[in-house]
């Protein structure tokens, strides 16, 4: 491991990322530890979004979908959660935005229990103000399938953590070190 490398969290798998060593990320693919929804959370989503309420039998027929399927939105919200089991800014240092989405497609069926991992290369890390923003190229595969679940092109937002005194904090760390 280079010096520039992530540095491993405490969590097996997750490595988290100081300011300075975000550009030595482009190019580099990180993978997370597997993950599958609980069928008894199915229902919370849906209460969430409001999908429990009364719907038109025309518009949503629930027997063209597979028993226990995770909705495609469902698995979207899941990114954050995957993500963070597998790459992230330094905690106290770096904050991470949700800087938004270019691409998402919802390739095949993800089914409550089915066990799913995220596989994320950093495309690109762009200098904006204080920080950077990474385009994160997102696969979600299905464990015993050829065919991810989902993919997502992600942009986020990485900037230094602020000070009590309300500036910016700055790291002693040089791409260098």
């Amino acid at each position: 491991m280079t010096d520039l490398a992530p540095t491993p969290s405490r969590v097996p798998g997750v490595h988290r990322v100081s300011l300075v060593k975000i550009p030595a990320l482009r190019g580099r693919t990180f993978v997370g530890d597997w993950f599958a929804v609980d069928p008894d959370r199915l229902p919370a989503f849906e209460h969430a979004t409001y999908l429990d309420q009364d719907q038109d039998e025309s518009t949503f027929a629930e027997d063209l979908y597979p028993e226990g399927l995770v909705e495609g939105f469902h698995l979207l919200g899941l990114l954050d959660r995957l993500m963070s089991d597998t790459l992230g800014p330094e905690p106290g240092a770096v904050e991470g935005w949700n800087y938004g989405l270019d691409r998402v497609r919802f390739v095949s069926p993800v089914l409550a229990g089915e066990r799913m991992r995220l596989h994320v290369t950093v495309a690109e890390t762009e200098p904006k103000g204080e920080g950077f923003v990474l385009l994160l190229e997102c696969v979600v595969e299905v464990e015993g399938r050829e065919r991810p679940g989902f993919t997502a092109d992600w942009r986020v937002l990485w900037l230094p953590v602020d000070t009590a005194d309300g500036s910016a904090s700055r790291e002693s760390e040089t791409p260098d070190d």
